[in-house]
Parts: C-alpha cells; structure tokens; sequence
C-alpha cells in the first residue's frame, strides 16, 4: 500500500510538473528576441514556504529546481529572470519571509512592462487566519490579500499563479 502511495504521489507531482512546464512555455518569449529588446521579457518568482519536514523540505527544494530548470532550459527564460524564495533555512536561495516577498514582487513591479509575462510558483502549504488564507512562511505568514495587492502592482497583463500547496 506504501508503494502504490508514494507512485500516486510521484504521479501527482509529475502531472503538475507538467501543468507549470506548459505554462512556463506559453509564457516565454524567444529569448533572440529579448536579448534585442524588441520582445516581452518573461518574469518568473517560484516561492515555497515553510516545508515543516526534512522530506518536505528535500521535495520542495528538487520541485523548484525542476521548475528552475524547466525554465531555464526548455522554455528559454533567462536565469536573471527567475527569483527563487525559499521557507526553507537550510536553502540557498534567498529567503522568503513574507516581506522578502513582498519587497521581490515590489521591485519586480519597477522592473516589469505591461507587455512582459509573469508567472508566480508556489508550493508549500497554508492556514487560515480570522478567514483568510494564508502561506506558512518563516516568521509571519503570507496573507492572500497582501499577495494579491502586491501582484494588482504589477504591470504585466499576463500574469500565471501555480499554486501547489495545501491549507489545513
């Protein structure tokens, strides 16, 4: 039964691997064509939260590798382009406390045309606070309102939020 867990498990996460990989492609411009300047720059942010395991914290961080290279390699996003946050302390990437994010998606604002697609990658899971959601991060937890703000900020009209995480 442990078995057939785990492949369903593994299946899942192929599936949604797939799901962000296409979205990732669609999303993408010719890099030929950015590096001109004559093509919408695509602008990625993969953010996992708080993994509240030592397995979780080795999936979260092989999914946004996955997701990284994806990017990078299949869908020909620029690596300048792609921020990566993590919950995790033991990462290497920048650290994502909910004003990292914030700050990330502020100064991304300063840095993104209308014309200059965006995806949000997230994966982690959540709560809900006084009846709203919220993403568990160091410190204090991400507020849906205070992500949703921050993304309305962008100027991108193309903007893709993956979502793979779970509230309890």
């Amino acid at each position: 039964m442990k078995i057939f867990s785990e492949l369903c498990g593994l299946l899942r996460v192929s599936a949604a691997l797939f799901a962000a990989g296409l979205a990732a492609t669609a999303l993408a411009a010719d890099t030929s064509a950015v590096e001109q300047g004559t093509a919408p720059a695509c602008r990625v942010v993969i953010l996992s939260g708080l993994p509240g395991s030592p397995v979780l914290a080795r999936r979260f961080s092989d999914w946004s590798a996955r997701f990284r290279a994806y990017c990078v390699d299949k869908a020909g996003i620029p690596a300048p382009q792609i921020l990566t946050l993590s919950g995790d302390a033991a990462a290497q990437p920048k650290p994502a406390t909910a004003e990292a994010v914030l700050n990330a998606l502020a100064d991304l604002a300063t840095r993104t045309a209308t014309a200059d697609p965006f995806i949000l990658y997230i994966i982690g899971h959540g709560d809900t606070a006084d009846g709203e959601a919220t993403l568990a991060l160091p410190g204090r937890d991400l507020r849906i309102s205070e992500l949703a703000a921050a993304l309305a900020r962008l100027p991108s009209e193309k903007q893709v939020v993956l979502h793979f995480g779970a509230a309890s």
